[in-house]
């Protein structure tokens, strides 16, 4: 696979905090953040979770990426996200697929902080960026973007977690093509096991797994499968596989036969609102805008057996008033595209979350055949299946920051302070950051709350 990425700068974009623009445009990293084991080397990007940065590691001489997160103490669900970004990346990152995960630094002031720095490996672009570039991609290109990213999938979902979040901006790229997926902070785990009791690992079934009842807000607008806009009480791992669908319709507009220009590149479901979360009206159903009209004027209205299967009174009153329409024909949208890539893009975008294809059912499909290699194609294997068992309890922002301070400590064992004093004392916050701790964490075995 021959290099096509040209761009050297990561993305920085994530919708895991809600901040105001006003303050991401004052966040900086200071390279005293630092520990003095790194030194910055330039400015990627910011979001609402913070800034992100490139940085030299002065030891290894490696070029990684450190993510700044601010205000994860304002509320509980900014500490829950930053919680479970850091296990989830613990339990997943060794997959060739998945953004390497390296470490948590220190921070200054181990007594008063409200903001980490994440120490990541070095990725040098993302698939947004490249979409909205002037390159164009092959087919061979495409195979082998969609198959890294079902690998990737496959094993987050054979750990029993849903992603939630899968977006171009959420997909990276190196110049060799090599693909890796990031952005952790909506994950949550699914009901079902994906393990015995005596911790063998077991296949996944051919249903997708189901995720308790659980905010339906998740996962960026264009790129959200129907039944989250639905409101079901339930979802499965199957809306990361809509999710893959529509990052798939956006690779095929890439090849130069689909004759798309660059600037005319966009989502295949660029809706302006979604009901019920941006319309205070029923009415707006009827938007041609609506996220769910942008959807049927794709894909079809669904058949009555798939409306049936929404477990949502008020949907299933609303799909059945809808007047009756057929799918697109895919081959006028992506003229260049491959028939087996049609067909899988047909069996990811289908409305049935039961029926919809499954990661490890993609991986088999046809189309790409020529890509499997064996040591992609893995499945989650822990001894331990305890480590998102804290999901399930109503904790405290003390009690999310004991368990944030665990985290602390696994990447910050105890030390010496470091001799050089004008290093802003950072081999003192380490040794802080155990006294002021580690009496808390070591004796601490459970954080449930009082009324959970």
């Amino acid at each position: 696979m021959s290099a096509v990425i040209k761009s050297n700068s990561c993305r920085g974009n994530s919708d895991t905090f809600v901040q105001p623009r006003s303050l991401m445009k004052s966040i900086k990293l200071d390279e005293c953040e630092l520990n003095g084991k790194f030194k910055l080397l330039g400015y990627i990007g910011s979001g609402s979770y913070g800034v992100v940065y490139s940085a030299l590691d002065v030891v290894t001489r490696e070029i990684v990426v450190i993510k700044k997160i601010t205000n994860i103490f304002d509320t509980v669900n900014n500490a829950r996200r930053v919680l479970r970004e850091v296990k989830v990346l613990r339990m997943l990152s060794s997959h060739v697929n998945i953004v390497g995960f390296k470490r948590i630094l220190p921070p200054l002031d181990p007594n008063n902080f409200d903001s980490l720095c994440l120490v990541f490996e070095y990725v040098d672009t993302d698939l947004y960026k490249l979409i909205h570039s002037n390159q164009y991609f092959t087919n061979l290109h495409i195979q082998f973007f969609v198959y890294q990213m079902l690998c990737a999938v496959n094993y987050i979902h054979s750990a029993g977690i849903i992603h939630r979040d899968l977006k171009p901006a959420n997909v990276l790229v190196n110049a060799n093509c090599s693909l890796k997926l990031c952005d952790f902070g909506l994950a949550r785990s699914v009901i079902n096991s994906t393990q015995s009791s005596d911790n063998q690992v077991l296949e996944l079934p051919k249903a997708p797994l189901q995720c308790r009842t659980l905010s339906k807000h998740v996962v960026t607008r264009w790129y959200r499968a129907p039944e989250l806009i639905l409101l079901t009480n339930h979802y499965t791992t199957a809306v990361d596989m809509w999710s893959v669908g529509c990052i798939l319709a956006e690779l095929l507009s890439m090849q130069a036969e689909s004759n798309c220009r660059p600037v005319d590149r966009h989502p295949l479901f660029p809706g302006t609102s979604c009901f019920p979360f941006s319309a205070d009206e029923p009415s707006a159903y009827s938007d041609k805008f609506d996220q769910l009209n942008i959807i049927f004027n794709v894909i079809g209205t669904p058949s009555k057996e798939a409306i049936l299967s929404v477990d949502n009174a008020s949907s299933q009153s609303y799909l059945e008033a809808l007047k009756p329409q057929k799918g697109i024909d895919w081959f006028k949208r992506y003229p260049g595209a491959d028939p087996k890539a049609v067909d899988l893009l047909s069996k990811l975008l289908c409305f049935d979350p039961r029926k919809r294809i499954t990661a490890a059912e993609a991986l088999e499909h046809s189309y790409l055949k020529q890509m499997r290699n064996e040591t992609r194609f893995q499945m989650y294997k822990s001894a331990d299946s305890s480590d998102l068992d804290w999901e399930q309890e109503s904790l405290t922002k003390d009690q999310l920051k004991l368990l944030i301070c665990k985290e602390l400590l696994t990447d910050n064992p105890m030390s010496k302070p470091q001799a050089n004093k004008d290093e802003c004392k950072l081999g003192e916050s380490t040794q802080l950051l155990h006294t002021s701790f580690w009496t808390n964490c070591s004796n601490s075995n459970s954080c449930n709350s009082s009324d959970s």
